[in-house]
């Protein structure tokens, strides 16, 4: 009996299509595996943030058992004085201090990733995270711990920059939008950990436990290959094409080629990259594409519209009170709830917060950037002002401010908290990713700093409604701009985002 050739057909072609599948699949795995190690130290940088809401009671009360953790530090062993902070001024250095060394650590990060390449500057600074993280834990007076905050906070302020740009170049246009989230995931995690940590143990021990997610990263970091990219501008074309066709497969190589010559949207280049032979290969970049001076990139179109749009959502961002209320939490909502529930209701926000970003990388996945953009900062800005004029009033005391932070909470970890580091990893060409994500960062950072060193002073002398009322105007403000300049970037290649941004701004909002 004859076999029926349409089956043997519909047969080879499942059989085509399952291997195509499984092929697929191991280079997903693949990128996945690769933007895990940045997203480890994302994550510690995000304890940098979580760390000082537990520290600060526990410095500020000394052992008061309404605070307190009731662990013992494994510095209580060696004889190590109790510390302790009083007034206003010391606890806002106290969380400022990690701050202050951010910014000058995302500059230094632009210069050392395109210098040394990414991953070699994550192994690099990897170490120094933990060594930070040690010194808090063994800090014998304020001065040491504020040393570790500041080191701390210098490797948070690498990694800022330095973690979206890897992610992005290691990963395909339709998984890059869900990995690049899970690094504002990666943060409410961080966060979350760190006060779970400061819930129970001592401040001291929280420290060295955080110390240990750098480590972990340092040990994926050394099993994943380096940015192609990076590797292309540094004319080293053969390897470079290697560790594309490791995380991507041979099916992509047309995008490789367009990175190469530095057109996606050429068909008379693509075709040509296409011919290319074996001898061709073996040469630097350098001998085949065409290049132009770092001046002319940092004065074009395609470097400073970008900028200038990417430092207006990192200022809507930090000054909307994200990191403030990160920061003072449990001070914050010891004021509203009691001290007895401090803790408790931070750990139900950092879940919230957990939750949504979540949410967030799905939503990326599936949403455009423009749509999140426009419905967390609307959000923010009404809860914010809701949460303002019920403390103006007194009405719906204590449960609804509470209710209204929480729901600022949720708002802002779909959209004004990841989308700017997303954003930081995409809207730069490939000649100016370095330097564009390292100034953007840098100045979020340098943000983040005021904000958080003028919180407290901002509570003691306007008082929390105000002080809410004007991060609620500026997440509106910050909004309303971004809705007539952020252009669309979902599902784009970095190449055809970098050629669209040089269009005029008409053509150029709905790439």
């Amino acid at each position: 009996m004859e076999k029926d050739p349409r089956k043997s057909i519909d047969s080879e072609r499942n059989e085509r299509l399952n291997a195509y599948s499984k092929g697929k699949a191991r280079y997903l795995l693949r990128q996945t595996m690769t933007a895990l190690g940045p997203i480890l130290s994302t994550m510690a940088a995000g304890m940098t943030s979580g760390y000082s809401a537990v520290l600060l009671p526990q410095l500020t009360l000394n052992n008061s058992t309404d605070y307190n953790a009731t662990s013992k530090s494994p510095t209580d062993y060696l004889n190590m004085k109790q510390l302790t902070v009083e007034g206003t001024e010391e606890v806002s250095w106290i969380a400022a201090s990690a701050a202050l060394s951010m910014a000058p650590g995302c500059w230094i990060s632009g210069a050392m990733m395109e210098k040394f390449g990414r991953r070699t500057s994550l192994l690099l600074f990897s170490p120094v995270f933990f060594i930070g993280w040690l010194i808090v834990g063994l800090a014998p007076s304020l001065v040491w711990l504020l040393v570790g905050r500041v080191v701390i906070g210098f490797c948070t302020g690498i990694m800022g920059p330095l973690s979206p740009v890897f992610i992005a170049e290691t990963s395909e246009p339709r998984l890059r939008g869900i990995l690049l989230s899970g690094i504002s995931l990666a943060i409410a995690v961080g966060i979350l950990v760190s006060h779970i940590f400061g819930t129970w143990l001592h401040w001291r021990l929280s420290a060295i436990m955080c110390g240990v997610f750098p480590i972990f990263s340092l040990l994926l970091c050394l099993v994943a290959p380096e940015s192609p990219t990076w590797l292309v501008k540094r004319g080293e074309h053969v390897k470079a094409r290697k560790t594309w066709q490791y995380l991507r497969g041979d099916n992509y190589e047309h995008e490789f080629e367009a990175l190469t010559y530095g057109s996606a949207n050429n068909p008379e280049v693509n075709e040509a990259a296409k011919g290319l032979d074996a001898s061709m290969e073996s040469k630097p970049l350098q001998d085949h594409a065409p290049t132009r001076g770092w001046k002319n990139d940092v004065i074009s179109r395609s470097f400073l519209m970008p900028l200038f749009i990417l430092n207006v959502f990192f200022f809507t961002s930090q000054f909307s009170g994200i990191n403030a209320v990160a920061f003072y939490s449990v001070n914050m909502l010891a004021e509203v709830s009691g001290p007895e529930n401090a803790y408790t209701a931070t750990l139900l926000l950092d879940s919230i917060r957990l939750a949504f970003g979540a949410i967030a990388c799905w939503l990326t996945k599936n949403y455009p950037r423009r749509s999140m953009t426009i419905i967390s900062g609307l959000g923010s800005a009404l809860s914010l002002l809701l949460l303002s004029g019920s403390l103006f009033t007194d009405l719906g005391k204590p449960w609804l401010p509470i209710c209204c932070l929480f729901a600022y909470t949720c708002t802002s970890s779909i959209g004004l908290v990841p989308l700017p580091w997303l954003l930081c990893g995409e809207l730069f060409g490939a000649s100016v990713r370095g330097l564009g994500s390292g100034i953007s960062s840098g100045f979020a950072f340098m943000c983040f700093f005021v904000v958080v060193k003028n919180a407290p002073s901002m509570m003691d002398i306007l008082g929390p409604s105000w002080t809410f009322c004007i991060y609620g105007i500026i997440a509106l403000s910050g909004t309303i701009f971004l809705i007539a300049f952020l252009p669309e970037t979902k599902d784009k290649t970095l190449q055809e985002i970098e050629d669209r941004f040089a269009k005029p701004f008409n053509e150029k909002r709905n790439i």
